[in-house]
């Protein structure tokens, strides 16, 4: 009877010490890009699809678009690739003359981004 009381009792202040959830903040909001590369080598005239998600603090994919944009498109442009219903977004980067360039990656929220280095040969 005692074993139970005591076990109950040391259950009881474990709850009532947990009055909030410490992960709570952890999920539901875009805390960062996951990008498939963070660096890629084209060839002038190829291109490459990426997928890139937005990742909570959980590490758990969130329905959210990202948007790429280059940041000298003389070098590489993005173009849309999105594979609807999946929280995951594809584009291509398409490699236009020699020389390198960064993509940025953001979320739609603008919570969250990410870059790629691109060189382009």
């Amino acid at each position: 009877m005692k074993r139970a009381f005591f076990g109950c009792l040391a259950l009881g202040l474990v709850v009532a010490g947990c009055k909030t959830d410490p992960t709570a903040d952890l999920g539901k909001s875009a805390t960062r890009v996951k990008a498939q590369y963070t660096a890629v080598t084209l060839v002038a005239g190829d291109s490459i699809i990426v997928t890139a998600s937005v990742k909570d603090g959980q590490d758990v994919s969130l329905p959210e678009l990202v948007t790429p944009s280059s940041a000298n498109a003389a070098v590489a442009t993005v173009s849309d690739g999105y594979l609807p219903p999946l929280p995951i977004s594809r584009f291509y980067i398409k490699g236009v003359a020699a020389g390198t360039t960064v993509v940025n990656v953001s979320s739609a929220s603008g919570g969250a981004s990410t870059s790629i280095d691109v060189i382009v040969n």
